[in-house]
């Protein structure tokens, strides 16, 4: 009997551990890039080929008549299109982050820069010791990010020894001299791939502006413009009247400045409303047609060698410099 129990038992568990295997082996495939709506099992088995993951800055501020999303949402779009198009993983944003001049608008969000810098070098940290050791983060022609974004990754890099990259996205397309009829529905592509296109606004949603009376200027920041000398990275300003930043948005094709088309702030919606499309259904084709160029905007910059450059960057940084510099650099980080 025992020899039958013993034999019967064996089978059991040899039928019971090839029906799991399969189970325990199958994970399910990425329904999307966005890292927060993934499974411990689809991120576990995603970091086993890329540990790569786009982190999108931006803040949330005043635009006038556009949406107060707006610098998060565009750099959301492009972290998720450049993560489809290298295999990657993206974060759905840190949109708290420093606004900078628009702190007098009852739409912004104040997040001093030092909370800021805490918060992104927290969220890096975490995300390299969860096996993300390559971080792209990402902004769209948002002054104030190079105070948050660029200081925390050259600190991470001297902490940790981990090149983690800054990119801003604006200086990026005209560095790529995208012309201006190939980028003049970023706006849209960009919304919709952030899954935000409803916020973008139709003819008609605003009537004239209540008020009407001048935004006053001040002549001594504009003096420090012309020579050279504005901005959240050089002196500290507040706009002088929230109507005066962002203003009513698209011109000329439905482009936005920070995407690559053109504004011009002034809070007049009138000024602004031929730009916008009539109907949503128009909404949704300028989308497509954003969508379009979004990502191939991102084919141009060259994300996938961008990766590869980094890898060789840490891997010479860790393999050359720190052995050999030792007993100069500040001790390695954990």
């Amino acid at each position: 009997m025992s020899g039958i129990s013993f034999r019967s038992l064996f089978l059991v568990g040899t039928a019971f551990c090839m029906a799991v295997a399969p189970l325990q082996a199958q994970v399910r495939k990425l329904q999307t890039r966005d890292v927060t709506r993934l499974s411990e099992l689809q991120v576990t088995e995603y970091l086993k080929h890329n540990d790569t993951i786009y982190i999108p800055i931006g803040s949330v501020e005043t635009g006038g008549y556009r949406p107060s999303n707006v610098d998060w949402v565009h750099a959301v779009g492009y972290c998720r299109a450049a993560a489809e198009e290298t295999d990657s993983l993206f974060m759905p944003g840190v949109m708290w982050s420093y606004p900078g001049t628009t702190m007098n608008a009852a739409s912004t969000i104040n997040i001093t820069p030092t909370q800021g810098i805490e918060f992104l070098r927290a969220t890096c940290l975490s995300l390299l010791r969860q096996g993300f050791r390559r971080q792209i983060l990402v902004s769209v022609g948002h002054g104030p990010a190079m105070l948050t974004a660029g200081l925390v990754a050259r600190e991470f890099f001297d902490e940790y020894r981990v090149p983690i990259i800054f990119i801003d996205m604006s200086p990026t397309v005209a560095r790529l001299n995208v012309p201006a009829a190939a980028r003049s529905r970023v706006d849209y592509g960009l919304f919709a791939l952030a899954e935000r296109l409803i916020d973008q606004p139709l003819k008609g949603d605003y009537g004239p502006p209540t008020d009407t009376s001048p935004i006053p200027e001040n002549a001594g920041l504009q003096a420090l413009g012309r020579l050279g000398y504005a901005g959240s990275d050089r002196v500290g300003s507040w706009v002088a009247d929230p109507r005066a930043h962002g203003g009513g948005g698209n011109t000329k094709g439905g482009g936005r400045g920070k995407a690559g088309g053109s504004s011009k702030g002034g809070g007049d919606p009138v000024a602004f409303d031929a730009a916008w499309p009539a109907t949503a259904e128009e909404r949704e084709a300028w989308a497509k047609e954003g969508i379009a160029q979004v990502r191939a905007i991102v084919k141009l910059a060259k994300f996938d060698e961008v990766m590869v450059a980094l890898r060789q960057h840490d891997e010479f940084t860790n393999k050359v410099i720190g052995p050999k510099y030792e007993n100069i650099l500040p001790p390695k980080g954990r």
